[in-house]
Parts: structure tokens; sequence; C-alpha cells
């Protein structure tokens, strides 16, 4: 195993795995495996830096090696700017760089894992620990190009975040937030508090980051409080996912795919062709459609265009109850997700529940099932299976 010991996340210390967690994390592994997943999932908020773009390499080269991995990690830890090297203390003892000072989310691998990577056993797999080094080295390069560019930019303003560490954490959480590591303040200090949501939920920390993505911008304290440098960024991030997956979508429209406009719909801004939906909006969007249905009373069916009221349900209708309901039962970890959909006797799909299914379809990597639907619902589409391997999301239903 790789291990950088400078680097860390940042979640509670890890916990000796019973059988539960072994089980649990080892599916979620499986389930995650196989893809490229960072760019166009967690680490999207930063594509208008050229960090993020200029990540890729390094990616593929950890994908290809441990060695490619060790390099990006060790690169990030001798940077010119010295801002991730760990500072000599005055008792000669090694003290924390000033990337850690700052609470910058780097990644190791060994003492901390990415909260979809936790499982040993999995990486025996072939092309489990390989996905798991392009993700990190992807994520971990990224943040560390863009801190670096925060840091300096706020430099040529006048302002030194090497001196000013409220300013340099307020840089760092805005990118961790950015790529997926949203914070969940004073519990992050309870061990159990933060085992009991990753156990319970498949990826809690990227849930806290799109709350926050979509809260920093409409907060008003955001614009009270916040220092502008950090308040620019934090509008740049949830702009950047939503500017380009709007200009994507606008060009699909013209190319001959629909794109619905409307919030209470889950197709809504997702590009459909045929029964194939695309969606690039990095996780954003469900956010955004529960939301709406919660504040409007209604939900638009994507298969039959029809609206109904949440507020009068017909008999055997939603209400607002089964909204959130549903949003968060889909949140839930593979173990959770399976109990819940056996007690419910159906899937989160509305599908009827079959254990053999339900086991398949919580074991098998997402994207080789996303691949495999799309080449069922239409071969000439295949091409389009780029989309979920580098991290885009991608649905075939209604058939």
């Amino acid at each position: 195993s790789e291990q950088i010991e400078f680097m860390h996340s940042g979640l509670a210390p890890e916990i000796p795995e019973g059988l539960y967690r072994k089980v649990s994390n080892f599916n979620r592994s499986l389930l995650t495996a196989m893809d490229f997943s960072a760019p166009g999932r967690q680490g999207k908020g930063l594509i208008t830096h050229k960090g993020y773009w200029t990540s890729f390499d390094d990616m593929f080269k950890a994908w290809g090696s441990k060695q490619g991995f060790d390099n990006v990690q060790q690169s990030i830890l001798t940077d010119p700017t010295g801002y991730f090297a760990p500072k000599p203390s005055l008792a000669g003892k090694t003290a924390k760089s000033f990337a850690e000072e700052a609470g910058l989310d780097l990644t190791d691998v060994v003492r901390n894992r990415e909260e979809i990577f936790r499982s040993k056993l999995a990486e025996k797999i072939p092309g489990v620990e390989r996905s798991q080094r392009a993700y990190v080295a992807f994520l971990n390069k990224a943040r560390a190009d863009v801190f670096k560019e925060l840091v300096d930019s706020a430099k040529k303003a006048g302002r030194d975040p090497e001196k000013d560490l409220v300013l340099a954490k307020q840089l760092a959480n805005s990118i961790n937030v950015s790529t997926g590591r949203g914070s969940f303040g004073k519990l992050e200090q309870s061990a159990t508090a933060m085992k009991v949501l990753n156990e319970v939920f498949f990826a809690p920390k990227l849930m806290a980051s799109r709350v926050q993505m979509y809260s920093r911008v409409l907060n008003p304290k955001t614009y009270t409080e916040l220092d502008p440098i950090v308040r620019k960024e934090a509008i740049r991030s949830l702009l950047g996912i939503v500017g380009t997956a709007g200009v994507v979508g606008e060009l699909a429209r013209l190319g001959g795919a629909k794109v619905s406009n409307d919030p209470t719909n889950s197709d809504f801004r997702k590009i459909k062709i045929g029964n194939t939906r695309i969606d690039n909006l990095a996780g954003l969007q469900q956010y955004g459609v529960a939301t709406a249905r919660l504040l409007s009373g209604q939900s638009t069916s994507s298969t039959s265009g029809r609206t109904s009221d949440l507020t009068r349900p017909k008999f055997g209708g939603q209400n607002r109850a089964d909204v959130a309901t549903n949003f968060f039962t889909n949140k839930l970890a593979p173990i959770p997700s399976f109990i819940w959909a056996w007690m419910n006797t159906r899937e989160f799909d509305g599908e009827p529940f079959e254990v053999k299914k339900a086991l398949l379809n919580r074991t098998i990597p997402i994207v080789m099932q996303d691949l495999t639907e799309l080449y069922q619902e239409d071969p000439s589409l295949l091409p389009l299976g780029v989309l979920p391997v580098m991290g885009e999301g991608l649905q075939t239903y209604g058939r």
C-alpha cells in the first residue's frame, strides 16, 4: 500500500472493522471501481481552474502503476512553494505543513481513505486498487494546484494567507467543499458519529459538499461574513458546474437531444437521447429537483410527463414526505439500501425486489451496469459509455 505520511483527509481516526463494515466497504469499493470518476463527479467543482485540467495526466499515471501514484504524491510534497512540506518545529520534530494547518483535504490512502474506497479486501480484486489510485491522485493534485493558485492570487492582491490563517482556512474549505469533501462541523470530532454516517450513507461527505455548494451561494451570510476572495471562488465553483452543463445541454438540444427545463422533473437539465439520460451536473441536480418538488408541491414524471400534486395526492400517489424519503433512501450505502428495498418489496426505481438481482446490483461496478443497460437499449449509443467511465451520470430506463 502507498504511504505518504504527511497527507491526511481530516476524517475521524480509522475504527477497527467489524463484519458489517467489512461487507459494506467491500460493496462500496466494488461499485465505484473500474472507472475514472473523480473529474466528472467529485472534482468537477474545480473545472474552471487550470489545475483541474492538468491533473488528468497524473490520474492516468497513478492508474498505470503504484510508482506513478507515489510520484504524484511526492510531487505535491516537494512542490517549490513549500506549501505542502511539513515544517520543522522548534523542538526538532516535524510539524504540520501550511496546507495541513489550513485544513486542505489531501488524502493518504493508508490512514484515512476517500469515503468510497475503504476496503482493503476489495483492493485484491483486479482493477479496484487502480481505480483508487487514480481517484486519489486526481483529487489530491487538483486540490493542491488550485490551493497554490488561490494563495498566490491572494498574495498578488496584497493578502498573505500564510500569515492570515483565517483566510487560508476559508480557501482550503472552499476547495474541499468543491471537491466532494463537505464538512459536518463539530460532528466530525465524534468517531462514532462519523462511523454511523459512513455506514448508513454511500458518501456522506459528498452529500454535505453538494448541500454546502448551494448554501454558500444562497446564504446571505456568505456576502456579509465570507472573505471576498473566498466568496468569489464559491460562486465560481457552483457556476462552473452549472454553466458547463448548461452549455453542453443546449448544444445537445441543437443536435436533436431532449433537455427538460422543468425543475420538478427528474430529467431536469439532463440530456435525453431515446431512453438514455446523461447527467453532467456532478450530483447537484438531484438536490435541486428535490428542493423544487418540496417547495412547489408538484412532481413531474420523467416517463409520462404528467404532473402530480404533492399536497393533495391521489390514492397511491406521492406526497412531500415520499419525496424526502425517496431522496435519502437513494443515498443509502449498499447494505442499508438492500434492507430498505427488501422491506419496501420494491427497488428505488419501482421495480419489484428480487434478492438475486438486488445482490448483483450492489456488487457489480456501477459503470459496468450503465454500459450494459446502454448496450441493451441501443448498441449504437455505446460510444456514450465513456461518460460514466469519466464520472458523468448515465441512466437508461422507460422502455
